[in-house]
């Protein structure tokens, strides 16, 4: 979860697709991919790999990297797609048209670079509170990465998730 500056994501999908048709929406592109995950370790201190900053569970990450199927890099269609979405999810009238009885729980890593290091994901809690949402609920854990339910305290994790599990129902 992140949320985007408006201005700049209609700037990104020009630029997606421009490399699109460029290249072929179903053909990779190193460009688009450095462009949208290239600095997503920057933060790390002495990074190990390129997809460090997925989790601290360095068993996950060299997994990850080992699999055939995982950190290739994408189609041009799929990120100018992904792109789309995220515009899609932060208009107005779609936050508006969300069903505002609904619980929402968002769960990030503090250190994920995808949200903001936590500040797009409270953003976007906010953005579903201001649009009449009334049960949002946001537990930032500081010092996980993206893929908190890898990291290396997933049972906390778990446990939280399943703790507003039984609350809400």
């Amino acid at each position: 979860t992140g949320w985007q500056p408006k201005a700049a994501l209609p700037l990104l999908i020009r630029a997606v697709e421009g490399i699109c048709k460029k290249t072929g929406e179903k053909n990779p592109s190193e460009k688009l991919q450095n462009m949208v995950f290239g600095g997503y370790n920057k933060k790390i201190d002495n990074p190990r790999t390129p997809c460090d900053w997925l989790t601290r569970d360095e068993k996950i990450v060299d997994a990850y990297v080992a699999h055939p199927l995982c950190g290739f890099t994408p189609a041009c269609g799929l990120l100018r797609d992904m792109m789309k979405g995220i515009y899609y999810i932060e208009q107005e009238k779609n936050l508006k048209n969300m069903k505002k009885h609904l619980p929402v729980f968002f769960i990030a890593g503090g250190d994920d670079p995808v949200g903001g290091y936590g500040e797009g994901v409270r953003q976007a809690a906010e953005a579903f509170r201001k649009h009449g949402m009334k049960h949002v609920d946001v537990h930032i854990y500081p010092l996980c990465r993206h893929e908190i339910h890898n990291e290396i305290n997933r049972q906390d994790i778990y446990k939280d998730l399943a703790d507003w599990i039984e609350k809400v129902i």
